[in-house]
């Protein structure tokens, strides 16, 4: 299988470094470090690249928002920056990367937003549409007096609420069931499915980004406990 290739920009070289190293450790072809977005740009039309790493305030005319703005439709890129000021934030919200590292970053922190953005960009790349591929175990939940089936598939995640479980779909339906969060778990034997904190499990599909101790599905902020931290990061393959 051919490496997933991913372009670096970044002025600050003991930090491009870092980068570089980190990615090729995980086994990606790194393209560059550029410090400065007209040679990302120059760099772009001559390779095809699967990411795109970007620090926000570069070197030279055009800064890393602009140089995302140029990126060919449907490439993906993660912000890498200091910066998290809001004015930064709503100019970085505008142009929708697929995640915003703040430096200084861990490096399970870098490897596991990548891979998250490369899995994202997978039916894009081939055309396909985004499914789900797993052989998930099939619940059924009581609503409104009847039983009725939900596929592991369109399950986001689970939030335990004393001797409930609230059970949030894709589509966004929820299901409130009386059942602990432990009998839940109990039921999602599938392999995608994680616990990451006393009060929740999640489904590692729909993950969106991590950022520090938290991680995001669809909007929503989830807290990832010190306990269940190493084997969410196992599950999701972070080296």
């Amino acid at each position: 299988m051919a490496k997933s290739k991913i372009l670096v920009v970044e002025d600050e070289s003991i930090i491009a470094d870092d980068l570089r190293m980190t990615l090729t450790s995980a086994d990606y072809e790194v393209i560059g470090p550029f410090d400065n977005g007209n040679c990302a740009l120059e760099a772009l039309r001559e390779n095809s690249v699967d990411l795109v790493l970007l620090d926000i305030n570069i070197k030279g005319s055009l800064s890393g928002i602009d140089v995302a703005q140029n990126l060919e439709e449907g490439t993906p890129f993660i912000f890498v920056t200091s910066y998290y000021d809001d004015h930064t934030l709503k100019m970085a919200e505008k142009v929708g990367p697929s995640a915003y590292i703040v430096k200084p970053f861990r490096k399970e922190e870098v490897l596991i937003n990548v891979r998250l953005a490369l899995k994202k960009r997978e039916p894009f790349a081939t055309g396909e549409s985004k499914e789900l591929s797993s052989n998930y175990e099939r619940i059924f939940v009581r609503d409104s007096g009847a039983l009725k089936p939900v596929e592991g598939t369109q399950i986001m995640y689970a939030k335990g609420e004393d001797n409930y479980t609230r059970i949030m779909l894709e589509n966004g339906k929820e299901y409130v069931i009386s059942h602990t969060l432990k009998n839940v778990e109990e039921k999602l034997l599938d392999n995608y499915f994680c616990r990451v904190h006393k009060s929740y499990i999640i489904n590692i599909n729909y993950v969106d980004m991590i950022i520090g101790n938290s991680l995001e599905i669809s909007g929503k902020s989830i807290p990832i406990g010190k306990t269940y931290r190493a084997d969410l990061f196992r599950l999701m393959q972070v080296l």
